[in-house]
């Protein structure tokens, strides 16, 4: 039987780093697509026009995942334990986020539940904290 310790000297299962430019590319078609949907002035019905939101936000909210859960090409402790303090404080900025925009909402009596938007600020959160956190090392 493995002892627990040898579970928490594996490494942690990234994706490859060409995920990154994946992720931007995924970044970038979603942009692109937007700008190019209002530019081009086309109609289109409000139900046509939230599943067309939805897809460019999911398109987007991947891109930034690819990008966060891909590896360095120079991976090492330092840089895993950046991306874990990373993750954590932006769990923890969304969290609070969460609970501070639903007791205004309780004031303004307006529901906010758009979660994509949660999504991206901790997804800016986290690459903001990491990559401040690369330059300072």
């Amino acid at each position: 039987m493995p002892k627990v310790t040898d579970y928490f000297n594996k490494p942690l299962n990234l994706l490859p780093n060409y995920f990154k430019k994946i992720g931007l590319g995924f970044i970038l078609a979603s942009v692109v697509f937007v700008v190019s949907v209002k530019i081009s002035g086309i109609h289109l019905t409000a139900e046509k026009k939230e599943m067309m939101k939805t897809i460019s936000w999911d398109i987007l909210i991947l891109g930034m995942l690819f990008i966060a859960f891909s590896k360095e090409k120079d991976e090492d402790e330092l840089t895993m334990l950046i991306r874990m303090k990373a993750l954590a404080s932006a769990f923890v900025y969304v969290v609070i986020f969460k609970i501070v925009d639903d007791v205004f909402s309780l004031f303004n009596e307006a529901s906010n539940e758009n979660m994509h938007g949660y999504f991206f600020q901790m997804m800016f959160w986290y690459f903001f904290i990491y990559y401040a956190g690369k330059l300072s090392r």
